[in-house]
């Protein structure tokens, strides 16, 4: 799974989804691709730096990875189910 924090580190930030895409790899792995816009965000070891720009960050859909993308779904606001992120879903 792709790490938020490889670009911004550990803080709060408000996320916008921009776009999102449900893919699997070449070997059958489940993904979603979620285009995020971060609105703000506050870096916890220096609250006064404010961050912006946009990120797409690939998460597995695996059994054992699902836990983590959940929680990173929730973290953001997304309440609904992952079907619902595919921009041809019928709820969208």
């Amino acid at each position: 799974m792709a790490t938020f924090q490889s670009r911004y580190p550990i803080g709060n930030y408000v996320l916008r989804i921009k776009q999102s895409t449900l893919g699997e790899t070449a070997t059958g792995t489940p993904f979603i691709a979620i285009s995020v816009e971060v609105v703000s965000g506050k870096n916890i070891k220096d609250p006064s730096v404010i961050y912006g720009g946009t990120r797409t960050i690939k998460m597995w859909l695996s059994e054992k990875a699902m836990p983590y993308t959940k929680a990173f779904l929730e973290a953001a606001g997304f309440t609904g189910s992952i079907a619902q992120l595919d921009m041809d879903h019928p709820d969208h």
